[in-house]
């Protein structure tokens, strides 16, 4: 359990059940206790917070909330290097301090637990050094010409607890000069569009270079921020590490780097992914009315009331109409498809249409225009004032009463019960005689 909402009802012996507007797998609640239970696992990097909307009704009368739930990150995620090793080659007679390779890994937790530092294991210091910052590996010491050297690399977070990965990483020295070449994409940019649905770890498009390098090249994605939620292969394929949601943000860009050891530069080329939007949000009421009254000698396109919905998904998906699904048997009521407004569409006639002084609800629903288009409804009692009816004029069953009484009957002996009525047959409240 997370939480408990709580409803109170001035009428007496009422009971109140809870449910949630929109379908959740995430969340359900208990609905007479109103207690909210988790029923799976919660993912900070794939949502720090969800909307839960709540209703709960008397069996007459409804009413709904907006929960919003706080997801709090935790060190749930150890640091991933980009490949799962690391092959470098690299010329004889290279300058100390040079800059041979870029380790990176990433960790999406945040603060501290998605803070990476490296360290060099083994027993090559003396040749090797990596900055514990940064992740660039550099030359320590004077290396042998045509040898091969081994390292192990580990990459730790600073959460608590400490997590942390390690990949191994391959030296050979020995590569001539004229053997290097810079590195080109085959485009300027690369543009790729996603559903919001698709799976983590598929590939959804892929970077190309315009030589096949006889070496390893190292592809990274520079910005941090979104080497969290994208990740790439060493042959350029992009894929999805966590999903993506088009309603909290639909547009990505990115850089893509390209480096080795026999080109004379790195390169970058941008990265443009599109999420487009589905159909995965049902709309929902934030303006609604329980109860309606109306009477006979309202005005035609007297407006009653209004209905406002909304819905998280965005163009046709998240635009919304409303329409009526029942309790407007005798077509008194015009409902707005665009706007939510209700009016009245004609007159109201009490003895035609033999009205009660309380109808039947009227159901309304909100449906988007998706495909297939997703609703919600919700439900109002019309109630019919017979006070203002010109059905509640008083008249008699009887044209005249006729009685015979004994002549000593007692002062005050009630001689005679007249009654009078409406049109709909009941005796009004406040009439006198």
């Amino acid at each position: 359990m997370i939480g408990t909402v709580v409803a109170t009802d001035v009428d007496i012996d009422t009971q109140l059940e809870y449910s949630l507007l929109s379908s959740n797998d995430l969340f359900e609640i208990d609905p007479f206790t109103g207690k909210i239970f988790l029923i799976q696992n919660l993912d900070y990097e794939s949502d720090k917070e969800h909307i839960v909307h709540i209703q709960v009704t008397d069996g007459d009368n409804t009413s709904s909330a907006t929960l919003r739930i706080i997801v709090v990150d935790v060190n749930d995620n150890a640091p991933q290097f980009e490949q799962q090793f690391y092959l470098i080659n690299i010329v004889k007679n290279i300058e100390l301090d040079s800059v041979i390779a870029k380790i990176h890994a990433s960790d999406p937790d945040t603060g501290l637990a998605g803070t990476i530092r490296y360290e060099l294991v083994l027993d090559n210091q003396k040749y090797f050094r990596i900055n514990p910052e940064s992740g660039d590996l550099l030359i320590n010491g004077k290396l042998e010409d045509q040898s091969t050297y081994y390292l192990m690399i580990h990459a730790f977070d600073q959460g608590k607890p400490v997590q942390s990965s390690a990949v191994a990483v391959q030296i050979n020295v020995g590569i001539d000069d004229y053997n290097r070449k810079p590195i080109q994409f085959t485009n300027e940019s690369f543009n790729f569009t996603i559903p919001e649905n698709i799976h983590p770890y598929i590939e959804f498009g892929k970077v190309t270079l315009i030589d096949e390098l006889p070496v390893c090249t190292s592809l990274r994605i520079q910005n941090f921020e979104f080497s969290n939620i994208f990740g790439i292969s060493r042959d350029g394929s992009i894929f999805l590490k966590y999903p993506v949601d088009a309603e909290f943000k639909s547009d990505y860009e990115f850089l893509v780097e390209a480096s080795s050891p026999y080109a004379t530069y790195n390169s970058s080329v941008k990265v443009y992914v599109k999420v487009m939007d589905l159909n995965d949000n049902a709309p929902y009421f934030i303006e609604k009315m329980d109860e309606i009254t109306i009477s006979e000698g309202m005005i035609i396109n007297e407006v009653l009331g209004r209905f406002v919905a909304v819905d998280n998904d965005s163009d046709d998906n998240g635009r919304i109409s409303y329409q009526v699904l029942s309790g407007n048997n005798y077509g008194i009521f015009n409902l707005n498809s665009s706007s939510g407004v209700l009016y009245l569409e004609k007159n109201i006639d009490i003895e035609e249409m033999n009205f009660n002084d309380a109808l039947d609800n009227l159901l309304i629903a909100a449906i988007d225009n998706g495909i297939p288009s997703r609703l919600n409804w919700t439900s109002v009692r019309i109630n019919f004032n017979s006070n203002f009816s010109s059905a509640t004029a008083p008249f008699f069953i009887v044209s005249q009463y006729e009685r015979s009484i004994f002549e000593n009957l007692p002062k005050g002996s009630i001689v005679l019960h007249s009654k009078a009525v409406n049109k709909l047959g009941l005796p009004g409240d406040n009439w006198i005689y």
